[in-house]
């Protein structure tokens, strides 16, 4: 594919979306995108990374009422790639790549609280709960959290059951899917028998295999719950 001198100057314009593309994918959980999904975004992102730039240089000339004035990187970015007589402005790609930076963390933050889901699950216009499936909605949820991450685990092809602290888990794409579990106490799935205790559990299977449980609380306060004290599966 021949690259075109407009094409080299999008490729710099852009990097300030790659940048910030590059960091969200280290600090998310990102689904499987196709490469037009991956393209969108980044162009997405560059656009943010010059508005905060712009909205920058506002702030700026208002501050010192005038007396700094930039002219907006946006109107410079669209100057600079319809017309081959303009040059590529390096300390402007520089300013944006760093502003670029601010934006994936922001966009990072808003993935990670689920900002968007939440907003359109308020209003009314979706019922769903994010990209990364029920297990890691489940786990994250902010009802488990006040009530601690102390789960009971089941894992149906041992026929045994793990209770303990959720310390981390797999991301919901993976076909195995793996669990950190802090303090552990580990009993039969028959009797509820206790069996052994470890101060650290990593557990790996295949999806289908795990089932994860709050446990009961106690009844009286003060009272100690028991884990081997579930609910009657018949009722």
């Amino acid at each position: 594919m021949e690259v075109t001198e407009v094409t080299l100057r999008l490729m710099l314009l852009g990097m300030p979306g790659i940048v910030a593309y590059l960091i969200i994918c280290k600090i998310t959980t990102k689904r499987k995108a196709t490469q037009l999904d991956s393209l969108l975004q980044i162009f997405l992102l560059s656009i943010l990374s010059y508005l905060l730039l712009s909205g920058f240089y506002l702030a700026l000339a208002s501050v010192t009422g005038g007396r700094i004035t930039i002219q907006s990187p946006l109107e410079r970015l669209i100057g600079s790639i319809s017309s081959k007589t303009n040059s590529i402005l390096f300390w402007e790609i520089v300013a944006a790549t760093t502003a670029s930076v601010v934006v994936a963390f922001g966009w990072s933050y808003a993935w990670y609280y689920k900002l968007l889901t939440k907003l359109a699950r308020f209003i009314r216009a979706s019922n769903r709960y994010g990209d990364d499936g029920i297990m890691a909605a489940f786990l994250s949820s902010e009802q488990l959290h006040e009530k601690g991450e102390w789960l009971v685990v089941r894992d149906h092809s041992t026929n045994v059951f793990y209770y303990g602290f959720v310390h981390a888990w797999s991301d919901s794409n993976d076909e195995q899917r793996e669990l950190i579990l802090l303090d552990v106490s580990v009993y039969s799935n028959d009797d509820g028998s206790f069996l052994y205790q470890t101060n650290y559990l990593y557990l790996e299977r295949p999806k289908g295999v795990l089932s994860i449980e709050t446990p009961p609380l106690p009844s009286a306060p003060g009272e100690a719950h028991d884990p081997t004290d579930t609910p009657d599966d018949s009722q």
